[in-house]
């Protein structure tokens, strides 16, 4: 794919990185004569040129010796460093590598004993770890290492292949000048007509939602179909909530194709164009400078972009992202580290971004404007990256290079759930969740069809075998099981002992059902795992599900005397203990000046993390130079301070200033309070 990009009839030599000599030339030998180098690839100019060179001429008196001396090709690196290791009989260079860039290898070697490990550990890479996110992931071209010639024929060559331009700057004029050519129409519930409306027409929304969409691969548009409808359907019941999804232009059979779910929410873009995954980043920095630049584009008090297989609660999202200050620029969702990759990488230079979905307010897109920052920054990701790259680092790697700014938390892990290995074999039942990715189409269709929200509440639930209990059900999925005792037979008795309370026996967790099992005719579509004791699991391993009919809740467990199933009809209990059951979804976060009093966690441990954290501050102005180290990697400032002790990005969360085992440098005394 390189190699296409460079004109087969110049006279080429290309070789490994750090073995060009003589100011890119390659020196005088007789061709056919081995150069000191690793390997090289020869260009068919090069091969021509020494079939017609004259050899008489070399060998002619002195007049000739100026053309006989005069260079055979011209001797370039055609790879960077990161491509092509060819030191250590260990083969230990591509250990160093992440497993992803290891696909990235052009060329290896291992002298020696060491080239059959190298040979077994390649193997290892070309077939056991392969899957779709390594198929994803792409090798992105560091451009600026490469020499000026190669660098500029590759730019050119991918500016006119996937971008239609002949220069950076006939693309960067394009993409000021983008205009919709089509915009989704009113939703149902709006009094205007349902017609598409014109282009020029200005829709004003709370939240924005849009996804880059390709007619490349079939995979994309049937995730982007079970998005549409599943919860991109919370959009008709308002018009506080716009959709979008970008479709490039020509779509043809494909598009034909499209369900209405899909074309009713289509945004198209002049001069948009469709692409694969490793130049997506180009792509997304284009529609968010239509948005922030474009006067007829959609204004939206927030827009968030998310990829095709992402869930979204458009609700609770909308309610958290009132929790900022408007006044303030924000840009946020869930951060993580990685390496800067606009100006070029810099080994230990790192910096945070937002993983998968993000959101960004109306300020931050005023001020990314009036500063040209998404323009900028294309141009950059264009020259030195030939426009490849992740997007979601791209485009926190460009805000904080134009404005400083730093991401924001949107919530914690339990409301932005990132599944790293793919979604689990049992979905978690959850009211809570704001993002949750990857989710595919059935996974997505689970997630839309759980009702929880009807199950929330104090249980009573009378077995057929004669047994009671108490099942208290909170908003975020976990369960509290409490068994009853049994109401004593005599009449004495039972007219002068006082009701005993349910004894508390587990704590669970609900689970989605796929597929739900039914009970005469009634759906189970919860299980109820236990996270507490082994011997409680078996009457906490129960199926839940609601009868539609009678609104009671019907439970089937297995009888702890007998082992078999027995079923159970529960009702709403007045005598309900779910008081001293706390928890469930978060309605505040960690203080921070960047959100609304409201929002603030005013707890006592609240307040005391802050304090702590006050004096952190303090500590730090008196803290010996390398105390700094808790916050930098290398140097390179990569975290606020105050995040050390952050809530929502402490232990878990921070790996800088919380890994290690017992030697580690970095403590809670070190990270929160700068002492040593």
């Amino acid at each position: 794919d390189r190699l296409r990009c460079l004109d087969e009839l110049a006279s080429l030599e290309l070789v490994p990185p750090g073995e060009v000599s003589d100011a890119g030339s390659a020196p005088p030998l007789a061709f056919g004569s081995a150069p000191p180098v690793s390997f090289r690839v020869v260009s068919r100019g090069l091969v021509e040129s020494a079939a017609h060179r004259s050899l008489f001429v070399e060998l002619a008196p002195t007049m000739q010796k100026t053309y006989a001396s005069r260079q055979r090709a011209h001797r370039e690196a055609v790879a960077t460093h990161r491509e092509v290791h060819l030191g250590g009989a260990s083969g230990t260079s591509l250990g160093a590598l992440a497993w992803h860039e290891r696909f990235c290898v052009l060329a290896a070697a291992a002298p020696g004993p060491g080239a059959e490990e190298l040979m077994r550990r390649w193997r290892l890479l070309a077939v056991d770890e392969y899957d779709i996110y390594a198929a994803r992931m792409p090798c992105w071209m560091e451009a600026y290492q490469l020499p000026e010639l190669i660098a500029s024929s590759l730019r050119s060559c991918h500016l006119r292949r996937y971008f239609g331009a002949s220069t950076i700057d006939e693309f960067l004029d394009r993409t000021l000048s983008m205009e919709a050519l089509a915009l989704p129409p009113p939703p149902p519930t709006s009094p205007s007509p349902q017609e598409a409306r014109p282009a020029s027409s200005v829709r004003r929304h709370s939240l924005c939602v849009f996804m880059l969409l390709t007619f490349k691969h079939e995979s994309f548009l049937q995730q982007a179909v079970a998005g549409a409808e599943t919860w991109a359907t919370q959009a008709d019941e308002s018009d506080d909530f716009g959709i979008f999804f970008v479709l490039p232009p020509d779509g043809g059979e494909a598009e034909k194709k499209l369900p209405e779910s899909i074309s009713r929410r289509v945004l198209r873009l002049t001069d948009d164009f469709d692409v694969s995954y490793r130049h997506q980043a180009v792509r997304d920095l284009r529609i968010w400078n239509y948005f922030a630049k474009n006067p007829k584009a959609p204004k939206c008090d927030w827009v968030a972009r998310v990829d095709a297989d992402t869930w979204v609660d458009l609700k609770r999202l909308r309610e958290r992202l009132q929790c900022f200050k408007p006044w303030q620029e924000h840009h946020v969702g869930f951060p993580s580290l990685s390496e800067t990759k606009l100006g070029g990488l810099v080994s230990g230079r790192m910096t945070l971004y937002l993983l998968n979905a993000v959101v960004l307010n109306r300020r931050l897109l005023r001020c990314m404007a009036s500063q040209d920052g998404f323009v900028n920054c294309l141009g950059a990701l264009v020259h030195e990256w030939l426009g490849e790259g992740l997007m979601d680092e791209t485009l926190s790697h460009c805000i904080f290079a134009t404005l400083a700014l730093w991401p924001e938390f949107l919530g914690d892990d339990r409301e932005v759930v990132l599944w790293d290995h793919g979604p689990p074999s049992e979905l978690p039942s959850t009211t809570c969740l704001l993002f949750a990715h990857p989710a595919p189409p059935a996974v997505m269709r689970s997630l839309h069809g759980d009702r929880l929200r009807d199950l929330v509440g104090t249980w009573s639930v009378a077995f057929g075998n004669g047994s009671a209990a108490e099942y208290t059900i909170r908003e975020d999925g976990f369960v509290r099981l409490a068994l009853v005792p049994p109401t004593p037979t005599s009449s004495a008795l039972a007219t002068s002992v006082p009701p005993l309370l349910p004894v508390v026996v587990d704590v669970g967790r609900l689970t989605l059902v796929e597929p739900p099992e039914s009970v005469g005719g009634v759906a189970l579509t919860h299980r109820l795992r236990s996270l507490a004791s082994p011997s409680a699991a078996a009457a906490a391993s129960s199926l839940l599900g609601l009868d539609p009919r009678s609104g009671a809740l019907v439970v089937q467990r297995q009888d702890e005397r007998t082992g078999r199933r027995v079923e159970g009809l529960g009702r709403h209990s007045p005598l309900s203990s779910a008081s001293a059951f706390s928890g469930g979804c978060r309605r505040v976060l960690p203080r921070d000046g960047r959100l609304l009093p409201r929002c603030h966690d005013n707890s006592t441990a609240s307040l005391s993390r802050l304090a702590e954290s006050d004096e952190a501050t303090v500590a730090a102005r008196h803290a010996p130079a390398d105390e700094d180290g808790c916050w930098q990697a290398r140097g390179m400032l990569v975290l606020d301070r105050s995040w050390c002790c952050h809530e929502l990005f402490g232990p878990r969360g921070n790996p800088v200033c919380w890994s290690g085992g017992r030697d580690s440098r970095f403590s809670f005394q070190r990270c929160c309070l700068g002492r040593r």
